[in-house]
């Protein structure tokens, strides 16, 4: 992971970050969402124009780099908070999983989000999918709370998280929850 590079992302890794989402949603979710709904997503958040324009805009987009793009973060602010930004997906090479990369380009969005004034995150996850959560709470995000959704028509149950873009006193990450403390199972 030496030569793994966290970098803004640029026009020419489009192709890379969709090779990664379509990896990622497949190895993550492809247990329990229809194969539809995974093709129907890549078709419609992530054609090339769309990811393009992405790249191109006002908000957080990096990408984890080494000889290509192997992973990559995507997030906002929040329109209706201030004080919050929105983390709207990161995704790793699945064959990349457990190197460090997801806990990079999560590093990099918090300190774009600090550097906004932007001191909470908030994310979503789908409920079948059992990797993000304990990811996700081992860096101190909480589950606040579920709701059913329509997802290119089935329905799913996404799990809301909340955390903090700032840094602990002594700089790194902030403390770890407790798994079980906010009472979603993994």
């Amino acid at each position: 992971m030496t030569d793994v590079i966290v970098r803004p992302a640029v026009a020419a890794a489009v192709d890379g970050v969709r090779d990664v989402a379509a990896r990622g949603w497949t190895a993550a979710d492809g247990d329990f969402l229809p194969r539809s709904v995974i093709d129907a997503a890549m078709a419609e958040w992530y054609d090339p124009d769309g990811v393009a324009a992405r790249v191109a805009g006002d908000g957080a987009f990096f990408v984890a780099d080494d000889d290509g793009v192997i992973g990559y973060v995507s997030g906002a602010p929040a329109d209706d908070d201030p004080d919050e930004a929105v983390l709207e997906a990161i995704h790793v090479d699945p064959d990349r999983w457990g190197e460090g990369v997801g806990s990079r380009l999560l590093r990099r969005f918090e300190t774009w989000c600090r550097d906004r004034g932007r001191p909470s995150v908030r994310l979503r996850v789908l409920a079948g999918n059992d990797l993000a959560p304990p990811f996700y709470r081992s860096r101190g995000y909480r589950a606040v709370d579920e709701t059913e959704t329509e997802l290119f028509g089935t329905t799913v149950t996404e799990r809301r998280f909340r955390g903090t873009a700032e840094r602990s006193p002594d700089g790194g990450d902030p403390p770890a929850t407790d798994r079980s403390a906010d009472g979603f199972p993994d």
